[in-house]
């Protein structure tokens, strides 16, 4: 009984936020704030060491966007954090500022918004970076890891990005979206390269990437003003409806 009272309150109050937004259909889109994480996979274009050459990092970003009145173009511009792995064991770490643009292949009533553009990013980490570790491998007559060697890496990042963008905003209200995206990163001013030193007296290695890498990730969108439509109202009632009352 408790429940089905809570279950009217929430029809009650959708309801009265359905009312308040009839007049609201027609409101555009100002501006919307999006996060997102995904994979990033560098292109190795030399490796001399053993194994596999490139091992999946990771992104993530944080943006602002404005979209251009009575136009389907927008501005976008944020922070992405990057790790970019090397093998073997080794990453780069990138911080990024970033600017660019987008533009929208579809009128904006539609639920699925796909989309293209350009972005630039400025590194703001440290260029060079260096460290250490060791690598082991299976050893399956013992079945356990062994130690293989020790090394030493030194790293350069490029100090500019450019990245060509594709991607599509996934509507389930007029405010709020999934987003799905996927970058080409096109390193300037320096490419990713790591030199390593083993030092077991088995010699040097390398591994070198020209600054290019795939990202694909998902995140969440919310565009401002910040509203419900008469038609999100309705699905949400219908929702509520059936999640509480168990009716189709």
């Amino acid at each position: 009984m408790k429940t089905k009272r809570v279950g009217w309150l929430l029809i009650f109050l959708s309801y009265v936020g359905v009312v308040l937004a009839q007049n609201l259909d027609d409101q555009e889109r100002r501006w919307a704030i999006s996060g997102s994480w995904g994979g990033n996979w560098p292109i190795v274009t030399k490796n001399t060491l053993s194994g596999k050459a490139v091992s999946a990092g990771h992104i993530h970003t944080l943006m602002l966007e404005y979209y251009i009145p009575y136009t389907r173009f927008s501005l976008k511009g944020g922070y992405t954090d990057e790790e970019i792995g090397l093998n073997p064991g080794i990453s780069a770490s990138m911080s990024n500022l970033e600017i660019g643009g987008r533009y929208y292949f579809l009128p904006q009533r539609f639920a699925i918004q796909p989309y293209g553009g350009l972005s630039t990013g400025w590194n703001l980490s440290p260029r060079r970076q260096e460290g250490m570790g060791s690598s082991s491998y299976y050893d399956p007559s013992r079945q356990e890891f062994r130690k293989d060697y020790d090394y030493r890496y030194r790293i350069k990042e490029p100090l500019f990005t450019v990245s060509p963008v594709v991607g599509a905003d996934v509507y389930f209200l007029s405010c709020l979206a999934l987003t799905l995206e996927y970058n080409f990163r096109m390193g300037i001013a320096g490419k990713i390269s790591g030199e390593i030193e083993k030092t077991n007296s088995r010699g040097t290695g390398f591994v070198r990437s020209n600054g290019m890498r795939q990202t694909v990730s998902v995140g969440v969108k919310v565009n401002f003003p910040f509203t419900i439509t008469q038609t999100d109202g309705n699905s949400i009632l219908q929702w509520l409806d059936e999640v509480i009352f168990g009716k189709e």
